[in-house]
């Protein structure tokens, strides 16, 4: 087997029939994260639990917040002739089953990225590392934005566990001179707001990573000019949407932060529609 790590990476070694075991037993599962987190700890890694009857009883719970947290970006990067700016909406005590991720992308321009991980089967702390991982190997490597989503698609395919309930669902923003690209792999909402008001939604472009093999994914292309925004949304649904859109429509004086910090106030109080799930996102504006 060969391993290449991207950053500081702690690897645990597990065969795939002990690993279909851990999947199949809650009590074996149990076992194996708190033995987890007890080694975690003894490297000062946090699971963020408020307090350890609760990390007990819900250690896949903690040990996915603990890696959504370590894969988050510390900041945005700066991009010429762009604002932009991303969060997470989340409770204390959510899923932690969503993230975004910005990076430069060897054919021009930088990527963003918002995933959501879905199924009962994993936890999503698998399926966030890995597609996050992946992601950051195409996008050093490959030069047609057409097809990161469809390699991406083949590595977690590959990668799933057989029988498994689960997949990821990603939205892919690629922001290159004056233009917004888009690629969807499931229901990740995803729209452009122009200056004078006209929202154009996206339509995704295939199924959610994970589900069918070797699929080939579309590509939306927005000619932006300024004062139009590009968003994307790892959940919502359209009154969600709209309601984004409204509050980002006429605020062209604002700056992309403050815009960015009333979206996630209004995502933070949707706590009727999120039910528990994170709902990370994506928004630029061309200057």
């Amino acid at each position: 087997a060969t391993v290449r790590a991207l950053e500081p990476t702690n690897l645990l070694v597990v065969s795939r029939e002990q690993f279909e075991q851990v999947l199949g037993g809650d009590t074996i599962a149990l076992r194996i994260m708190r033995s987890l987190a007890k080694s975690l700890r003894a490297l000062n890694m946090r699971f963020g639990a408020r307090d350890a009857a609760d990390a007990l009883a819900n250690p896949l719970t903690d040990y996915s917040r603990s890696v959504q947290r370590s894969l988050l970006p510390t900041q945005t990067p700066e991009l010429a002739g762009y604002e932009v700016a991303a969060a997470v909406a989340q409770d204390d005590d959510g899923n932690a089953q969503a993230l975004w991720d910005a990076l430069p992308f060897r054919g021009g321009g930088v990527l963003f990225a918002v995933m959501d991980a879905k199924g009962p089967s994993l936890p999503p702390a698998h399926l966030l590392g890995l597609t996050r991982a992946v992601l950051h190997e195409i996008a050093a490597t490959e030069i047609s934005f057409e097809r990161i989503l469809s390699r991406l698609n083949d590595a977690v395919h590959a990668n799933m566990v057989e029988g498994a309930d689960a997949y990821i669902e990603v939205g892919l923003l690629l922001l290159e001179g004056g233009t917004a690209h888009f690629s969807l792999a499931g229901e990740e909402p995803a729209m452009v707001v122009k200056y004078g008001g006209e929202v154009q939604e996206i339509a995704q472009h295939g199924p959610p990573l994970g589900v069918v093999a070797s699929f080939a994914y579309g590509v939306t292309r927005v000619e932006l000019s300024t004062g139009d925004f590009a968003v994307v949304f790892s959940e919502s649904d359209h009154g969600l949407l709209m309601g984004a859109a409204d509050l980002i429509n006429g605020r062209h004086d604002d700056s992309v932060r403050t815009t960015a910090a009333l979206l996630h106030a209004a995502l933070v109080r949707a706590q009727h529609y999120r039910k528990g799930d994170d709902i990370s996102f994506v928004v630029a504006r061309k200057t």
